[in-house]
């Protein structure tokens, strides 16, 4: 019975929004992730989607109402803006890059650019030949999205093989800096601890009996 009061409640909003002129962006319902999430963000600092409402939902009647959906219906078709990416068959990566792609890559290999262009404020009809769009477009993608395609993909970003050359693990695990010649960062660590709290300086660790308190006078 619940379920059919929330689907009639976010029906309806669905709706409300669309009448409403603005665009409707829709992504998966329940938890929420890092690649919806941020597909969702670069997508409302276009112009086109300043305005647009988010609908949460898995219903797919629902989700044909949606000028956009990120991360669920499972159909990649940038023509529909339709940007899933857990449907089989799926292999799309970023030019140059062996990672496939989340819902925040694909939002950011189509509309990347046009979110650099206008915070450098170049024009439209300039984006996709100008070389300082081309450039942070790329390193952007490198230093910072295909980090989160990898994690909601399972994939580690960090060579295993290339960590452990390094030395990096031991380190980590022996708390040893390089330049310090195999000695403890904190060597005070290497201390015992106290068994307990230390007791009062009474015989054999036994506290000093508590002073008794003076008894006050009646008036």
């Amino acid at each position: 019975m619940l379920r059919r009061i929330l689907a009639t409640m976010t029906e309806s909003a669905a709706k409300r929004i669309k009448t409403s002129g603005a665009p409707l962006i829709g992504t998966h319902s329940g938890h929420f992730h890092a690649d919806e999430a941020l597909a969702v963000h670069m997508l409302r600092m276009l112009p086109t989607y300043k305005d647009a409402s988010l609908v949460r939902t898995r219903d797919p009647k629902i989700l044909e109402t949606c000028h956009t959906v990120v991360d669920v219906g499972g159909e990649y078709d940038a023509a529909r803006n339709r940007f899933d990416h857990h449907q089989r068959g799926f292999t799309t990566t970023f030019p140059g890059k062996a990672t496939k792609l989340s819902s925040a890559g694909l939002v950011f290999l189509h509309f990347g650019r046009s979110i650099i262009a206008q915070k450098l404020g170049v024009p439209a009809d300039q984006e996709s030949s100008h070389t300082e769009v081309g450039l942070l477009h790329s390193k952007l993608y490198d230093s910072f999205v295909e980090a989160l395609d990898a994690h909601d993909n399972g994939i580690s970003v960090y060579d295993p093989a290339a960590i452990s050359a390094a030395g990096i693990d031991k380190r980590y695990s022996e708390g040893v800096h390089p330049r310090r010649h195999g000695r403890p960062l904190q060597p005070q660590l290497e201390r015992p601890c106290p068994l307990g709290p230390r007791r009062g300086p009474g015989r054999r660790g036994r506290a000093l009996p508590r002073r008794q308190r003076p008894h006050r006078r009646g008036v």
